[in-house]
């Protein structure tokens, strides 16, 4: 057995007869010999030998499942055209590196016969589709035809022949049809019988039918890389015409939360130049300053490469905090550069004076920065994605703002010298 189990029960029914579910629940971590995602692709191939079924494994915590993470809607009014494109897309996905036992919603119906009128034929004999249907259905399941009422409620009343059995579906062309004149056909000489297989279950989306691919993220796979991938095999194999697709779940999440999260990370940068301008009566010091932000952004890929993360949105969470954290180093230097040579003090002495006074406390707030966020980094994949995100951007911040920004300042003190001088009009910003 499997150690590090709590508990498991199953259920049969969930949303349909069709489908079952298996929880467990597992003890804590220290009490466990494995980790979730050592286990999940080990299920998964075991269960993939299970003919003709639908297998997720997943994750839930606070009662939010992690199932299903890659989700892709087809739209279309064709449905054979549906279930034939995202079956051969699911056969395709099995070879993308970190998607696992892809499967679609398709279902197949039951085995079905259907009763397809001879137009023609039948408008010769002046013989409709309603009244056609009508007496199909009287033959199979009698004609409901009033109601009687009971004490116990009412039951309705159905009229059949007990001498028409359907055992098969040669059956059907026992079925006669009255013509106005009096004179009976046989069901097959006004219509043709087909046996085909029904749609199980048909969705919509807006008045179109769908058909919706899922499929599981495996551990430490990137969802953005596996979304490109999956969207060169649909370009490979076509879409049919009138098929069209868009993602849908963590996928289409993650997009539209990017998207917000660029905005956030354009406001922040805006607010913080607009505090630096009135703090430093300068624009182009907080241009300077804001120049730590990219320097930082170095470290936070470098940091998520080096500890084999991605970037999610917990590290584009950490990069827009660093707007606001990164940036205090270069306050601390460039604010001492002003006031060196407010004193006095040549450029050049005054960027070697800060350099070196200002090391020691730059230094030491990095440190104890980075102290109290590392315990983050322990804590879940989220979390570390935030902490490595902040320690490493910190760190390179703090090491590119004490070396790169000094020779940013001297270069854009230099070229505002050269332009006032072309332009004696020019009134400097800073003191000389």
């Amino acid at each position: 057995g499997l150690d590090g189990i709590e508990s498991i029960y199953s259920e049969v029914g969930v949303e349909s007869m069709r489908e079952s579910e298996i929880v467990v629940n597992l003890k804590s971590r220290n009490e466990r010999t494995w980790t979730t995602k050592e286990k999940i692709p080990e299920l998964l191939k075991m269960f993939a030998t299970v003919p003709g079924a639908k297998i997720t494994i997943g994750t839930s915590a606070g009662g939010k499942s992690a199932n299903s993470p890659i989700q892709i809607k087809f739209i279309g009014n064709n449905l054979v055209s549906l279930a034939s494109t995202t079956r051969e897309l699911v056969g395709m996905m099995s070879d993308v590196e970190g998607v696992g036992n892809p499967y679609t919603d398709f279902e197949r119906g039951f085995p079905e016969i259907q009763v397809l009128m001879k137009s023609i034929m039948a408008a010769d004999l002046d013989v409709d589709a309603t009244s056609l249907g009508q007496i199909v259905k009287s033959f199979i399941s009698g004609q409901t035809s009033g109601s009687l009422t009971t004490p116990d409620g009412e039951i309705p009343i159905r009229f059949a022949t007990t001498d028409k059995k359907l055992d098969s579906a040669h059956d059907l062309e026992k079925i006669l049809i009255p013509l106005k004149d009096g004179t009976m056909l046989s069901l097959t000489q006004v219509a043709a019988l087909a046996e085909t297989r029904g749609f199980g279950t048909i969705r919509h989306n807006g008045g179109d039918r769908t058909v919706t691919i899922y499929a599981q993220l495996m551990p430490d796979a990137n969802i953005r890389n596996a979304v490109a991938d999956i969207d060169l095999l649909i370009a490979e194999i076509g879409l049919p015409d009138g098929v069209q697709y868009q993602w849908a779940g963590d996928a289409a999440d993650l997009d539209s939360s990017f998207s917000a999260m660029g905005l956030n990370l354009v406001l922040a940068l805006l607010v913080v130049f607009l505090i630096l301008a009135v703090q430093f009566n300068s624009l182009t010091q907080p241009l300077v300053i804001l120049l730590s932000v990219p320097m930082a952004s170095i470290g936070v890929f470098a940091g998520l490469l080096l500890t084999g993360n991605n970037f999610g949105l917990y590290a584009f969470l950490g990069v827009i905090a660093l707007v606001g954290i990164a940036v205090n180093d270069a306050i601390v230097l460039i604010d001492t550069v002003n006031r060196n040579r407010t004193n006095g003090m040549p450029l050049d002495a005054s960027l070697i004076d800060a350099g070196k006074s200002r090391f020691g406390p730059v230094l030491a707030t990095t440190l104890t920065t980075i102290g109290g966020i590392l315990p983050l980094a322990f804590k879940d994949a989220n979390f570390a994605q935030l902490s490595i995100s902040l320690i490493f951007g910190l760190l390179a911040s703090t090491i590119l703002t004490l070396i790169v920004l000094p020779i940013i300042y001297r270069i854009v003190e230099d070229f505002k010298l050269g332009f006032k001088r072309k332009i004696p009009i020019f009134i400097d910003e800073e003191t000389e």
